[in-house]
């Protein structure tokens, strides 16, 4: 038998201890006696006795009552409690799913501080790792990370961690670790003396974001009791996050003057290692209750000898960080460098180095809930702002007459048509008749390649309702500045759970195409983008890994990725197809297809594919262009994009031009009579994607300082997958508005 006892990283954070099934407490597996640690059961016996329980909190009490029931199979757990801490209180029900191997929950809660309500919707899923255990005696750790995801202005993310005795005859437990959700309202706070953890995150050239290593690859002061790494998320290992204990002591509201960390005598590879990182501007990234902090390691001072200009490092050896309160809560946190305590390591080595640090706390008015405004305000200054306004409401005027001209002149010309082909005079002969009506019968013959052509559709329509949850979730407030990883935890896991979409469209457009190998269509859909995307990162972590950067993915964390997508991915892809394959329908044409094609007469060069493609994107790339840049500068630089208002503006009207655009060429080569619409579709509304490539190339060469192999294969790499994605996503937008529009031009006419 087994049990698990759970502990949480944040105050105010509800436990869910699930009363597995086929698992009886034991009275020989107890709660921690006496008041230890801030989750400690008070010395009274937890294991055994479910039901009502009281036990102290850092801040206050917690009650509640627990209550296990028993269904076949599976076991359901409820919880309901009240929590009080300080002058805080929240109310929290949660209802949680408990099977073999995967715990699901749904809770809602209603936060009250002070005199704001704040209120939190959250579903939350998180799937346990197991540890075997297949003899007597065997004690196990169980590791659970859970990401919290709901509605308010600084989610963030829990952790559970779960240990335990196991007792059992050659059985195999899994042990199941909480999931720990945060409830919107619940601060940080600490006494005066409290221990604040300080983390290093990484360090690395400031112009290469995305070359990082970690803290310690530099020969700096280690923690006397060794280093410890702290747990991260997905997301977190997916943006370089290595985040490990420092030697740093900054107590709460405690200064300190001058604190000596360590002395060292630099080693001539020490020595090398930190003129190199001095001389490419080097930067370190540090963590104080989760706000960050960064630093550079020295400075290069120029200095002329005759005709010679050499330069001279100097390593910085002293840190002063100047802190803010606001009563218990940490409010803010700011690290500057003494110019009068640096070390010059230009040559040679041999130099003796004293690191040390000091701190100074102030009292500020600024609440615990606003402390993140200051990163938001850290790019955008109001006179910035307003510019950067106008140029967005320029730029949206300027496209929206340029298509509402378009407009007009298609609808006058759809309306000519109309008359001319509806004109019964018997006087006119049909074989003078010419333009898009004389190719009804071959309009709606399907394209070739049709299975690719389907698979292309179903990804792309994948990718565009990713990107409507992600602008949700942006716009409802879950990406706030610095909240670590949280944006690449939410697309992959909105694009495990959106695959069902890619495989139902898909699978329906192939078989209304006449498809029949529906198995192919499916692998096909998901090797579509996942596909290059292996290979993509094949090759990009390889570079990484030569580079021992922290770019470079953990192996555990691939085989999580693995996980997910055969666990996830897959499955929902093959549900999806069967799905759209049992409930497709004939394609519903106003007109038949004749057995034999048309022959297509001989066009000009300015309507081929390439160069209608460069008409087609280049209108809606004029619509994005100027967000562009600061996007660029947000994801491959240091600035910090929250204007996410902005953004789904820019993307909306994206989507509206470039349908407009696919649909006015579409319209343009029906009428010199070329039937082969559905590939240009589809290439005309994609070739955004190829202009933000090309972007690309502008933004590296004109716009930054990126340099080095490893910076400029994880820029075009993945920027490559990124156009990639634009590309099926406004592909799979244009193909279905040029559909919907064929189809009523055609269903006005009558055809023979």
């Amino acid at each position: 038998m087994c049990c698990t006892l759970g502990t949480a990283r944040h105050p105010g954070t509800f436990l869910f201890l699930p009363h597995l099934p086929g698992i009886v407490p034991l009275h020989d597996s107890r709660g921690t006696k006496g008041p230890s640690g801030p989750w400690d059961m008070g010395g009274m016996d937890m294991v055994g006795r479910w039901g009502l329980y009281v036990y102290p909190h850092p801040y206050g009490w917690v009650s509640g009552r627990s209550m296990p029931v028993s269904l076949p199979g599976r076991g359901v757990y409820l919880f309901e409690g009240v929590e009080r801490a300080g002058s805080t209180t929240e109310e929290g029900v949660g209802v949680g799913r408990a099977g073999s191997t995967t715990e699901e929950g749904v809770g809602v809660g209603v936060g009250r501080a002070g005199s704001t309500t704040e209120e939190g919707v959250g579903v939350g899923v998180h799937r346990s790792l197991s540890l075997p255990h297949l003899h007597e005696g065997c004690t196990g750790i169980g590791v659970d990370r859970g990401q919290g995801c709901g509605f308010g202005r600084h989610p963030e993310t829990a952790m559970a961690l779960g240990n335990g005795r196991c007792w059992g005859w050659k059985r195999t437990w899994w042990i199941l670790a909480s999931c720990a959700w945060k409830v919107q309202g619940s601060t940080r706070a600490y006494g005066v003396g409290d221990q604040v953890p300080i983390y290093a995150n990484k360090v690395g050239p400031f112009h290469n974001p995305s070359e990082t290593y970690q803290y310690y690859d530099l020969p700096f002061c280690k923690p006397v009791e060794g280093i410890k790494h702290k747990w991260e998320d997905l997301g977190e290992v997916l943006e370089g996050d290595r985040m490990t204990t420092t030697p740093y002591d900054l107590k709460f509201r405690e200064d300190q003057d001058f604190t000596e960390i360590c002395t060292k005598t630099l080693e001539p590879n020490e020595a090398e290692r930190f003129r190199e990182a001095i001389l490419e501007d080097y930067y370190f990234q540090m963590f104080y209750d989760d706000l960050p902090i960064w630093g550079f390691l020295g400075k290069v001072v120029p200095e002329q000898q005759g005709q010679i200009q050499t330069f001279k490092k100097f390593l910085f050896s002293h840190l002063h960080f100047e802190l803010a309160y606001n009563r218990k809560n940490v409010i803010e946190i700011n690290v500057s460098t003494d110019p009068l305590k640096t070390v010059d390591i230009t040559q040679g080595s041999g130099q003796v180095v004293t690191f040390s640090y000091s701190a100074k706390w102030k009292e500020t008015d600024v609440p615990y809930e606003r402390r993140m405004e200051k990163y938001t305000k850290y790019s955008f200054l109001p006179k910035h702002l307003e510019i950067h306004w106008f140029s967005i409401i320029n730029s949206c005027i300027t496209v929206l007459l340029l298509t509402g001209f378009l407009s007009t002149i298609l609808h006058r010309t759809l309306k000519r048509d109309f008359l001319k082909y509806t004109d019964t005079d018997p006087e006119v002969p049909d074989e003078d008749e010419s333009g898009w009506k004389l190719i009804h019968a071959d309009v709606f013959r399907a394209p070739p390649l049709a299975n690719l052509f389907a698979a292309l559709i179903g990804t792309g329509s994948q990718v565009f309702a990713m990107s409507l949850c992600i602008f949700t979730l942006a716009l409802v407030g879950m990406f706030y500045p610095y909240n670590r990883g949280t944006l690449l935890t939410a697309c992959v896991v909105l694009y495990s759970l959106t695959a069902g979409i890619a495989g139902y469209v898909s699978a329906s457009l192939y078989r209304k195409l006449g498809g029949t190998n529906w198995a192919n269509n499916i692998l096909l859909t998901v090797c579509v983008f996942c596909g290059p995307l292996l290979v993509a990162f094949s090759y990009l972590n390889t570079v990484a890994i030569f580079y021992r950067s922290t770019a470079a993915l953990p192996f555990g964390t691939i085989v999580i990725i693995l996980v997910i997508w055969a666990l996830i991915t897959l499955p929902l892809t093959v549900v999806g197809g069967i799905a759209g394959k049992n409930m497709a329908k004939e394609l519903d044409t106003p007109c038949r297809t004749s057995k034999y094609s048309r022959k297509i007469p001989q066009l000009p060069w300015y309507r081929s594919v390439i160069a209608q493609m460069t008409m087609a994107g280049f209108l809606p790339f004029s619509a994005i262009y100027i967000e562009l840049y600061y996007i660029f500068a947000s994801i491959w630089g240091h600035k910090v994009y929250t204007i996410y208002s902005i953004i789904f503006i820019v993307f909306v009207l994206l989507l509206i031009v470039t349908s407009f655009v696919t649909v006015a060429l579409t319209y343009f080569q029906l009428a010199v009579e070329d039937w082969r619409w559905w590939w240009r579709s589809v290439l005309c509304g994609g070739s955004t994607g190829l202009f933000i490539f090309a972007y690309c190339f502008y933004f590296f060469n004109v716009k930054s300082d990126m340099t080095g192999l490893l910076q400029t294969s994880f820029f075009f790499g993945y920027m490559m997958l990124v156009s990639y994605a634009f590309f099926l996503m406004l592909g799979a937008v244009g193909f279905f508005s040029a559909l919907l529009f064929v189809k009523r031009i055609y269903g006005a006419i009558k055809c023979e």
